[in-house]
């Protein structure tokens, strides 16, 4: 039955914890004990996160704070599918309780895996930021139920369908596919390489406004393509320059090795010719003049490069 089924994946994944976490090999319950209690005092997190236009504590996150990241940048087709399947789920279920322990082991295997971590967040109260980027791991079961609500949708419509030629089934299959996939597949294939700057529209009318109310490109993404412009804007042989936050200094890996070392990071904006940043925390400055380039992805400003005086 599914309880048996879930009791031995349950032993299962214990058992091949330490194979894909190795660090478990030096003290199995140990490190998996501190992993779960030291989730609710991370001392990394950052002094703030933007969270529907508010800039809170990452240590007094509100309850919804997952299922709303998870609203604003899941593609709006996709959560009707869900909503559909997690509908059909339920209805499979409704006529007493003991269905649940005759329902396919799938749906339960998929109900756990998505209730379970967000009952987790709720109840130990982890530190979370920079998006649902700690749970991205319950977007299969979430995807599953996105496949049993478009099962549902075409069993429903089968009768209908049923009548009509093959070459009409194929393509209402096909379109309503299309419709799903086409606009996520355009945004990613538009703003590559920044596809983790996607919200839809419950974020706001568009990406400036999204910017305004969530973190955006906390990952600092856009630093690469602003040195890449600072190397090519400044020949010299030293350039100072400020970045506001660490990725500025990690994406200089990617550079040209010549470009990398003219670059020489200043502690502050005094010491530097040149500023950028990826607007992380609402404090950091914005200079009012100067703007050299600016890197912008819809009608959102994701990071910019600023002149602060001639080299």
């Amino acid at each position: 039955g599914a309880v048996a089924r879930l009791a031995v994946y349950a032993v299962l994944v214990m058992a091949l914890l330490p194979v894909f976490w190795p660090v478990l090999r030096i003290d199995y319950w140990g490190v998996l004990s501190q992993a779960l209690l030291n989730a609710s005092s991370n001392t990394l997190s950052p002094r703030s996160v933007l969270f529907w236009g508010q800039h809170i504590s990452p240590q007094h996150l509100p309850w919804h704070y997952i299922p709303s990241w998870v609203l604003v940048t899941t593609p709006i087709p996709y959560q009707m599918l869900m909503l559909a399947g997690a509908v059909a789920i339920a209805m499979r279920w409704s006529a007493k309780w003991r269905a649940v322990l005759r329902a396919p082991g799938q749906d339960v295997v998929a109900a756990c895996w998505l209730v379970a971590p967000l009952a987790s967040t709720l109840l130990l109260r982890p530190i979370l930021y920079d998006g649902w980027r700690h749970m991205f791991f319950i977007y299969p079961a979430l995807l599953y139920l996105g496949a049993c609500g478009a099962e549902e949708l075409w069993r429903r419509g089968e009768p209908w369908m049923r009548t009509r030629p093959a070459w009409m089934r194929r393509a209402a299959a096909i379109g309503a596919t299309a419709a799903c996939l086409a606009p996520a597949a355009s945004f990613m294939v538009t703003s590559h390489p920044f596809e983790h700057l996607y919200f839809n529209r419950f974020a706001g009318a568009d990406l400036a406004a999204a910017r305004d109310r969530f973190d955006f490109d906390f990952w600092g993404l856009s630093y690469r393509p602003m040195l890449e412009q600072l190397a090519r804007i400044d020949q010299s042989p030293a350039i100072r320059v400020r970045v506001e936050n660490y990725p500025g200094v990690a994406n200089s890996v990617m550079l040209d090795p010549a470009d990398r070392r003219r670059l020489q990071y200043a502690k502050s904006l005094d010491e530097a010719d040149y500023y950028i940043t990826n607007f992380r925390f609402p404090d950091d400055p914005k200079p009012a003049t100067g703007e050299l380039f600016s890197l912008r992805l819809g009608a959102a400003t994701v990071a910019s490069l600023y002149r602060l005086h001639q080299p």
